[in-house]
C-alpha cells in the first residue's frame, strides 16, 4: 500500500509538470538507443547558437537593456505641456483672465547623462556576457561532437555479434571447468576477460549516448538528425 501511494504521488507530480490531468496514466516508451549520423560541427554549432535556451535568455536581456538605454536618452529631453489658462481675481474690481499656458521641465543634464552612461555600461556587459556564452556553447558543441564521433567509431569496430560471442565463450569456459578440462586460474581469467570486454563495450556506448544527449541539450532539445 505504501509503494502504491508513493507511485501515485510521483505520478501526480509528473502529470502536473507536463500539464496533464492528475489521474492520467503514463506509458513508458523504450528510448531510442541508436547512434545516428550527425551534421558537421559547424552546422551543429550554428543550430545551437540559434536554439540554445541560455543564449535566447541572454539575447532577451541584451534587447531589454537596449530599451533601457533608449528610455534614459529620452529622459534627457524636456517635457512640454500645453493647456488652457484661467484666473479670476477679486479686489477693487473683478478681473478674469483667460489664455493658453505653456509649461516645460528643465532636465538635470549631468544627472541624466550619468544615467545614460550607466545603462550603456550595463548594455555593454550584457553584450559581453552574450558573446562569451556563444563562444562557450560553440566550444562545448565541438567538444561533445568529437567525443560522440570517437565513441561511435570505436563501437563501429566491434562486430554486432561480439557481446553474444563473449557470452558463448564464458559459457564454454564454465562447462570445461566443471568437466575438469581447464584449471581454475584459466577459468577465472576467461570469466574476467568476458566481464572486462562487456563493461568496455557498455561504457563506450554509454559515453556516446551521453555526448549525444548533451548535444541535444545544447541545441535546446531540438533533434540533431541530418
Amino acid at each position: 500500500a505504501l509503494a502504491d501511494a508513493e507511485a501515485n504521488s510521483a505520478l501526480y507530480e509528473l502529470n502536473q509538470l507536463r500539464g496533464a490531468p492528475f489521474a492520467a496514466r503514463l506509458r513508458i516508451v523504450r528510448p531510442d538507443m541508436s547512434l545516428p549520423d550527425l551534421p558537421s560541427g559547424t552546422t551543429l554549432a550554428a543550430n545551437a547558437t540559434a536554439n540554445n535556451f541560455e543564449l535566447k535568455a541572454l539575447r532577451a536581456q541584451f534587447e531589454q537593456q537596449g530599451l533601457r538605454v533608449d528610455l534614459a536618452r529620452k529622459a534627457r529631453l524636456p517635457i512640454v505641456g500645453v493647456g488652457p489658462y484661467y484666473d479670476r481675481a477679486r479686489s477693487d474690481i473683478r478681473e478674469t483672465n483667460y489664455g493658453v499656458r505653456l509649461s516645460t521641465t528643465i532636465p538635470l543634464w549631468n544627472r541624466q547623462a550619468g544615467e545614460v552612461a550607466v545603462e550603456q555600461g550595463r548594455q555593454a556587459q550584457a553584450n559581453a556576457a552574450l558573446i562569451n556564452a556563444e563562444r562557450r556553447v560553440a566550444r562545448d558543441v565541438f567538444d561533445q561532437a568529437a567525443q560522440y564521433e570517437a565513441k561511435r567509431s570505436a563501437l563501429g569496430k566491434w562486430d554486432g555479434n561480439t557481446p553474444r560471442s563473449f557470452a558463448d565463450t564464458a559459457e564454454e569456459a564454465n562447462r570445461n571447468f566443471q568437466l575438469g578440462a581447464i584449471p581454475l586460474a584459466i577459468y577465472m581469467q576467461m570469466q574476467q576477460s568476458y566481464i572486462d570486454a562487456t563493461n568496455a563495450l557498455l561504457d563506450t556506448r554509454r559515453e556516446a549516448l551521453e555526448a549525444l544527449l548533451m548535444l541535444r541539450a545544447l541545441n535546446g532539445g531540438t533533434a540533431l538528425a541530418r
